[in-house]
């Protein structure tokens, strides 16, 4: 199973892992004692740092898609959003 995006919001590069992810990544190689060229490759692999301003902004969209939905009493606003980005 895939999830294929529309065309619009497919990004046109492979993006950087986030530095959660490769954190996971690196404590899980040190604790199965992988080769040290592989927690090195770990180590050295780039990671994208979502910028403040994002994350606010993230976060209040899913207050105010919460908010709405509640006030109204329906699903609309999640199903329209999973629409325009999906």
């Amino acid at each position: 199973i895939a999830l294929r995006a529309r065309k619009h919001v497919r990004v046109q590069h492979d993006p950087a892992p986030s530095q959660r992810y490769m954190n996971i990544l690196r404590e899980g190689a040190a604790e199965l004692d992988l080769k040290p060229c592989y927690k090195e490759f770990l180590e050295e692999h780039p990671t994208h740092k979502v910028p403040r301003w994002l994350r606010r902004l993230a976060v209040n969209n899913l207050i105010a898609t919460f908010t709405i939905g509640r006030a109204l009493k329906t699903r609309l606003v999640s199903r329209l959003q999973s629409f325009l980005l999906f």
